[in-house]
């Protein structure tokens, strides 16, 4: 609905409607998406995605808010920093030998294969060792479970759409508020997979100072302190808010940080490699950008994949064609009256940016549906506003994981186009359907094929 009602009134700032019995804003304007997202974050703190945070899984960063959001994201934060990001890439340097290994296999025959399948192997051997310090191996040898988990957690069920439509008509109040619409096989494998690492690092009493790390050491110090973003004292200044940190707290945590890094970046990679098997002279570029960078570096390093501009931009135009988060969602928490306007909205009105839209908008880029990894150079990128490309979201709720997506990405495309170029298959085409059950991200409905061949000189 929001591409749809964008696209219909192209003058217009934001656009409302009603979903169901709730009113709903569309935003066009990246002023107002600024507005919205940053400099009035108080009032619409609120993820609005119709799920309730009480649930046991949606007590994670992402779908939490308020000084629940507040407590988590200052708990969590250090795991991102520049310093632990650095002394993570040798595990990352070991996914992408990995995913090498695996590549030059498949590249062995003659037949097409799975863009997607190839790329989220890698995911998931990156989200078990740079987040979790694991191979995957070592709790499951059927990585498929895994694939499936990713599909799910991003896939509703006929009866979960029917169910979510239904919490809509009813009043907030409604009884049905309060059932759970999160699917069993998640929470279980969830549970189980971080049973399985506790019991792991707690016997061998491991310490890798990764992702895991951090949520033990918050269960064993069980409360969690920060400033609070909505109450203050008679002085204004923010008041002290506490968590009690429970192994609950943790397996959402886990659940978010698996769901944020296998979907969304195998979808980017899968598509990224789909666009340049399309544009070999974009193609051919990077590989000659990759072979003088890992030649300086002896390898794919920290140094290296930060040096890899053009790859960057590469990366920044597969998101921008194709947008994981294809769109943002807040909720007005507080009544509050649009800058520019004399429009007010209440609490309870749900925020709607339409993050796809705004990317493929010809106001915003020129022949939007051109795959040109140029728009990204700087000159380029001072141009535009800076709330017209918002692949991560923005403002205080932007994508935490966000550098460590990119350094992922950037990472396993490197490592493939060291090696192998890659050409359209003989069933590829240029456009794909998108899933229509997909939630909260955008995913291809179909397979995308490619083919993979050896580099003759590198």
């Amino acid at each position: 609905m929001g591409k749809e009602m964008y696209r219909k009134y192209p003058n217009e700032r934001l656009v409302g409607y009603y979903r169901c019995n709730t009113p709903v804003l569309i935003i066009r304007d990246p002023d107002l998406v600024k507005h919205i997202l940053v400099n009035d974050f108080v009032s619409f703190y609120g993820r609005g995605l119709g799920r309730d945070h009480e649930e046991m899984l949606m007590l994670n960063l992402f779908h939490s808010h308020g000084d629940l959001w507040q407590l988590l994201r200052h708990a969590i934060s250090p795991t991102f920093t520049s310093a632990k990001l650095r002394a993570m890439f040798p595990l990352i340097q070991k996914c992408t030998i990995r995913l090498q290994a695996v590549a030059q296999e498949l590249s062995e025959g003659t037949k097409e294969i799975s863009a997607h399948e190839l790329m989220a192997r890698y995911t998931i051997e990156f989200i078990g060792s740079c987040g979790f310090g694991i191979d995957m191996n070592t709790l499951n040898t059927d990585k498929s479970l895994f694939v499936e988990l990713g599909n799910i957690i991003f896939t509703k069920t006929k009866w979960q759409i029917f169910f979510l439509a239904l919490r809509e008509f009813l009043s907030k109040n409604s009884f049905i508020k309060n059932i759970s619409v999160a699917r069993n096989e998640i929470i279980t494998t969830i549970m189980d997979l971080m049973n399985n690492i506790r019991k792991v690092r707690n016997e061998k009493q491991i310490q890798r100072n990764d992702f895991v790390d951090i949520l033990l050491k918050l269960e064993k110090e069980k409360v969690v302190e920060a400033e609070s973003i909505l109450k203050k004292d008679e002085n204004g200044v923010p008041v002290k808010i506490k968590l009690n940190y429970t192994e609950t707290h943790t397996a959402a945590q886990l659940f978010i940080f698996f769901a944020g890094g296998f979907e969304t970046s195998a979808t980017t990679l899968s598509w990224a490699l789909h666009q340049l098997a399309y544009h070999q002279d974009v193609q051919r570029k990077a590989q000659e950008e990759i072979d003088k960078t890992l030649q300086k570096y002896n390898g794919i390093c920290y140094d290296a994949v930060t040096e890899l501009s053009y790859l960057n931009m590469i990366i920044k135009e597969a998101i921008r064609t194709f947008t994981p988060a294809g769109y943002i969602s807040r909720e007005c928490m507080k009544k509050c009256v649009i800058p520019g306007t004399d429009i007010t909205i209440d609490p309870g009105v749900l925020i709607n940016i339409p993050v796809q839209a705004i990317h493929l908008d010809p106001q915003h880029f020129d022949n939007p549906d051109e795959f040109r990894p140029e728009r990204f150079i700087p000159e380029e990128e001072s141009k535009r506003h800076k709330y017209a490309f918002l692949p991560f979201g923005g403002g205080p709720r932007k994508c935490i994981g966000s550098r460590l997506g990119l350094i992922e990405t950037v990472s396993g495309l490197a490592a493939i186009l060291q090696h192998f170029t890659v050409y359209p298959g003989p069933s590829s085409k240029r456009t794909f359907k998108v899933k229509r059950n997909a939630f909260i991200i955008q995913a291809v409905d179909e397979d995308i094929p490619i083919l993979l061949k050896p580099r003759k000189s590198l």
